[in-house]
C-alpha cells in the first residue's frame, strides 16, 4: 500500500500533527509499504526535503496573495525547530485563496499515488481552510481525512460562526471516504445528530505517541538532583492553559512543608501569568524551546516531575501527555475542567497525580506524592502492556485494516 500523507503547514518547529504523521509512518514503513509525508510552507520559494523525527518530510510552496504576510512570518519563523504545541491563531486563519495557488501541489500528489493502485491520500485537516483545498481534489484515490483537533467544535473561534463552521466540516467528510479522529472527537460527532451519518466512515484513533525512549546519562546543568524539579514542555497560553493554580499550589507546599520546589516552563511561554510569578519569585524558571531531540532527552532524563497543564478546551486534549508516560517518570497534571477527557490516564498510570483545579484538592496530598515518587521510573514493558492503544502498532495496524476494507467494498 502507498500512504500520501498532507500534513499542513510546516512551522520549523515541533508539530504535534507532524509526531504523529510521523510516528504513524515508521510504523507503515515497518510492514513494508510505502509512505510519503508532505508539508506546505509560505516562505519557500520550491521543493525542500528536511528530516522531522527521523522521517524525510518534502516541504511545497503555496504561494500567499499577501506578500507582507509571507516576509512577517519568514522573519519571525525563521531556524525554530523546537518544542511547542500550538500555533499562532492568526496563522491557523490565514488562508492561500487563489485556486493556482494548489494546482503544483495537486499535480505533485497525483504524481505518488499514480506509483500504486492501493494508494490513499490521509489529510491532517491543519489547518481547515488549506487543507479542505487538498482534501477535496479529485485525486485517483480514496481521500482520508485525519483530524486531531475540531473544526466546528473549535472553542477559540468565533462562536457565532460555528454553524458556517460544522457546515463547513460535514462537507468535507461528504467527499471523503474515511475519517480518523480522536477518542473525544469521536464521541462528540457519535452523540451530535448532524454527525451521525458519517458513524461508518468515522473511526477512532489515540495518539500514536507510547514509544520507548533511549535512557540517557546527559545532565542537564538547570536541573539539580537536590530538588523537587517540576518540567514543563510546550506551549503555555494564559486563556487556555493557565498556570495560575499550579503555582499557588507550589506556593503553599514550600511555605507549609519547607520544600524546595524548582519550577521549569520550557518553550512557547506566552502566559503573562506565568512570567509575572517568575520576576516575583527565583525558583521559578522560564526557559526558550530546545531542539526537539534536546527535549526528549530531557523528558527521560532522571530526577524530575513531568509536568502537563490542561487545557479549557473541551474537545481538545494533549498528545504531550503520551509523551510524558512514555518515559516512565512522575507526572503531575493540572486538570482544569471537569471535562477533561484525558484526566483519568493518570487513574491508570501508577506515577502520576491529578490536581484537579476546579475542587481545590488538599495541599498533603500533593506532598506526599512528591516525597513518595521522586526519583521513581515505571518499566516501558509495563507501560506498553497498559497503554498498548497509544503505540503507533496499534493504530498502524487499525488504519491498515480500515482503508483495505474501504478498496475491497469500493
Amino acid at each position: 500500500m502507498t500512504f500520501v500523507f498532507s500534513i499542513g503547514y510546516y512551522f520549523d518547529r515541533f508539530d504535534a500533527n507532524f509526531i504523529i504523521a510521523t510516528n504513524i509512518a515508521k510504523q507503515l514503513k515497518k510492514l513494508g509499504n510505502e509512505c510519503f509525508l508532505l508539508a506546505y510552507s509560505f516562505h519557500a520559494d520550491k521543493e525542500e526535503k528536511r528530516v522531522f523525527n527521523d522521517m524525510e518530510v518534502t516541504i511545497l510552496p503555496i504561494n500567499p496573495e499577501n506578500a507582507k504576510y509571507k516576509k512577517e512570518y519568514s522573519e519571525a519563523n525563521k531556524d525554530k525547530l523546537s518544542y511547542s504545541l500550538s500555533h499562532p491563531l492568526k496563522t491557523l486563519h490565514y488562508v492561500a485563496r487563489k485556486t493556482e495557488d494548489y494546482k503544483e501541489i495537486h499535480r505533485y500528489i497525483d504524481k505518488l499515488v499514480s506509483k500504486s493502485e492501493d494508494s490513499f491520500l490521509i489529510g491532517f485537516v491543519s489547518p481547515f481552510e488549506v487543507s479542505e483545498r487538498i482534501i477535496r481534489n479529485n485525486h485517483s484515490c480514496p481521500n482520508v481525512v485525519y483530524q486531531l483537533d475540531p473544526w466546528g467544535y473549535h472553542e477559540l473561534f468565533d462562536r457565532s460562526k460555528k454553524e458556517e463552521r460544522i457546515k463547513k466540516e460535514i462537507s468535507l467528510f461528504d467527499s471523503c471516504s474515511h475519517i480518523f479522529t480522536t477518542d473525544v472527537l469521536y464521541e462528540a460527532y457519535q452523540n451530535d445528530p448532524l454527525y451521525q451519518k458519517y458513524t461508518d466512515k468515522i473511526e477512532c484513533l489515540y495518539y500514536p505517541n507510547l514509544i520507548e525512549k533511549k535512557h540517557t546519562e546527559k545532565r542537564f546543568d538547570f536541573i539539580g538532583d537536590d530538588h523537587y524539579n517540576l518540567v514543563f514542555l510546550g506551549t503555555l497560553e494564559d486563556s487556555y492553559r493557565n498556570p495560575d493554580y499550579l503555582i499557588r499550589k507550589v506556593l503553599a507546599l514550600r511555605e507549609e512543608y519547607r520544600i524546595d520546589i524548582r519550577l521549569f516552563f520550557i518553550g512557547n511561554i506566552q502566559s503573562q501569568v506565568a512570567q509575572n510569578y517568575a520576576e516575583q519569585y527565583d525558583f521559578i524558571y522560564i526557559r526558550e524551546s530546545m531542539p526537539m531531540k534536546e527535549a526528549g532527552e530531557l523528558m527521560n532524563s532522571d530526577d524530575i516531575f513531568l509536568l502537563n497543564i490542561g487545557n479549557t478546551l473541551k474537545y481538545q486534549t494533549p498528545s504531550k501527555l503520551i509523551d510524558y508516560i512514555s518515559s516512565g517518570n512522575p507526572i503531575v497534571n493540572v486538570v482544569r475542567i471537569r471535562e477533561d477527557a484525558y484526566y483519568s490516564l493518570l487513574d491508570e498510570y501508577d506515577n502520576g497525580i491529578s490536581l484537579h483545579e476546579y475542587e481545590e484538592d488538599d495541599n498533603e496530598k500533593f506532598y506526599r506524592f512528591l516525597m513518595d515518587h521522586k526519583g521513581r521510573k515505571i518499566k516501558f514493558e509495563d507501560l506498553r502492556r497498559k497503554f498498548e492503544r497509544f503505540t503507533p502498532e496499534y493504530n498502524a495496524d487499525r488504519i491498515v485494516r480500515s482503508l483495505k476494507g474501504i478498496r475491497k467494498n469500493g
